[in-house]
């Protein structure tokens, strides 16, 4: 689940103490709240992409070796596996899909492939599968009009899970949805964890 909106680690191990597997972080100086406090896996839902901040999500991943970002760019993938190298530590790395949200992410097909392929390519790279947030429908007004939509959405995520499956990747990690579509994208087959 997402800590963007209560930010509070009290919160955050109370729903690990509740199921969670971990918790997401929308923002590095929120994962570094989480992180301090105490709660190991935690997942930076947005592409990082500054020299500083790629600083700052090393420094978070040597204290919890179960932290994870999101890689929407080789360049990316290029610039977290060399300060994963520098600093002696693997890197657990997921693609950042987009699905329809256009704010960040790449589009399933061919360069999502290729993008996939430079993580195990990496020294310092783990790759453990994809986010596909599509927060665009979230809040769409009728149930059934917002469960198309959200399934037409995951559904593209299922199926780049699937390429990448046939092309030898194991993706242990397809994580998505919401608030608004939990209860729809938790029923999609391959989703692992809903935001």
């Amino acid at each position: 689940p997402l800590t963007k909106t209560h930010k509070c680690p009290l919160l955050g191990k109370r729903q690990l103490a509740d199921g969670a597997v971990g918790v997401c972080a929308a923002k590095v100086s929120e994962a570094e709240v989480m992180v301090e406090a105490g709660i190991e896996n935690v997942l930076i839902t947005s592409p990082v992409v500054t020299k500083e901040k790629i600083e700052r999500v090393i420094a978070i991943a040597k204290k919890s070796p179960g932290a994870a970002i999101v890689v929407d760019q080789p360049q990316n993938v290029r610039d977290f596996d060399e300060a994963a190298r520098a600093a002696g530590i693997k890197l657990s790395v997921l693609i950042d899909l987009n699905v329809g949200n256009d704010r960040t992410g790449i589009v399933p097909g061919q360069p999502a492939l290729d993008l996939a392929e430079a993580i195990p390519g990496s020294s310092s790279l783990k790759f453990m599968g994809v986010q596909a947030y599509a927060g665009h429908l979230q809040h769409l007004r009728g149930f059934e009009y917002r469960r198309q939509a959200s399934e037409t959405a995951m559904g593209r995520a299922a199926e780049f899970k699937q390429k990448l499956e046939k092309a030898g990747f194991e993706v242990p990690i397809l994580t998505g949805g919401g608030t608004g579509t939990y209860n729809i994208d938790s029923e999609v087959e391959g989703v692992t964890d809903t935001q």
